[in-house]
């Protein structure tokens, strides 16, 4: 499986956007159905060692401007935090961070917290909540946080978790007390933000419904764009292709210890480069994937889901699915690869203009 000739230059020489760093999977927290299984007793957690071997490793990528932090709860070693931003600050990387906002009990507290990390180039705060994460995180310091970083000058993103029968939804965000108080106030409100996130089951429960005729989005229809364009380390010092809720349930996507030489990030990410499935993710996404193995054997079990990871997990650890695409793929593999590397350019291109 090659890329042709004229376009190997190209391909070598392209690196992801952003990383992804996930410094623990200890959470003071233990949501059902969390994608990586955190919790109180969940022992995974990267060293300062490896901290700063990735984000040197990570600095070497020139296209890689800044790095999302998150876990598990990535406030629960505050010190370590600091270090990784401050460390990552002083290489040129900008940061985000991904929390529960269980630290933010009052404004004062919470901006102590968010300002010297600001101060080590934090840029944006995300804050999860909804009816599982307020279990065990009141929603008012989920939006504590969210609002002191407002008021402190960067961008808040608040996530709530979404199934049928979720009964905290987006709206209740906008209409609580903590929010209200912002609108009257001259912060810049164009800094908080909120949305719904699916809150997805990768076991054969089903406690949670879901909207199923809500058709899928058309990126993700069109390719999944996590893939190439980050380069993700978890706690177990372990390379991973995405950042996506399955990534954990795929071995395929989980791409080896993070050491130097032949293992190191760079090669790491470059091995990718030439892996047919990656290809056809980048370019199509698992969804079109999955139809198109049903197509090749009509006998696949259709089975809906409600979020692409989930279909992403089937086509990889179904033994029937993995089969019939071995067996057909280079009726596709130049198809495949030529849009691959299209997008590539096309990457690139975009890169460019907004460099």
């Amino acid at each position: 499986m090659k890329i042709a000739s004229s376009d190997i230059a190209l391909v070598r020489d392209y690196y992801p956007n952003s990383a992804g760093i996930l410094l623990t999977f200890k959470c003071n927290a233990m949501c059902e159905e969390c994608c990586f299984e955190c919790g109180p007793k969940n022992p995974f957690a990267l060293t300062k060692e490896n901290i700063k071997n990735v984000i040197d490793q990570t600095s070497e990528m020139e296209s890689v401007n800044f790095i999302v932090w998150t876990g598990g709860e990535a406030f629960l070693n505050y010190n370590l935090l600091l270090f990784s931003l401050e460390y990552a600050h002083k290489m040129g990387l900008r940061s985000r961070i991904v929390s529960n906002g269980f630290w933010a009990r009052n404004k004062d507290v919470a901006k102590a917290k968010l300002k010297p990390l600001i101060d080590r180039g934090l840029i944006e705060l995300n804050v999860s909540t909804g009816d599982n994460h307020q279990e065990y995180i009141p929603v008012e310091r989920a939006l504590t946080a969210a609002i002191s970083a407002v008021e402190l000058g960067i961008l808040a993103f608040v996530t709530v978790e979404s199934t049928s029968n979720s009964t905290f939804k987006v709206d209740d965000v906008y209409k609580h007390e903590l929010y209200t108080e912002l609108e009257k106030t001259d912060y810049d409100r164009s800094l908080f933000r909120a949305a719904s996130t699916v809150w997805v089951s990768f076991h054969k429960d089903k406690k949670y419904s879901y909207d199923y005729d809500t058709p899928p989005m058309p990126e993700i229809e069109n390719g999944c764009d996590s893939l190439y364009q980050m380069i993700n380390v978890d706690p177990k010092n372990q390379a991973l292709s995405c950042c996506g809720l399955a990534v954990e349930h795929i071995s395929e996507l989980q791409l080896g210890k993070v050491t130097t030489e032949q293992n190191s990030l760079r090669n790491l990410y470059n091995q990718q480069k030439e892996d047919f499935m990656k290809q056809w993710l980048y370019v199509d996404g698992p969804i079109t994937i999955l139809q198109k193995a049903k197509q090749w054997d009509p006998t696949i079990e259709s089975v809906k889901f409600v979020h692409f990871c989930q279909t992403c997990a089937y086509i990889f650890n179904n033994p029937k699915v993995q089969k019939v695409i071995k067996e057909n793929y280079t009726e596709i593999i130049e198809d495949v690869q030529k849009r691959f590397v299209s997008k590539i350019k096309l990457s690139s291109y975009l890169k460019g203009i907004r460099d």
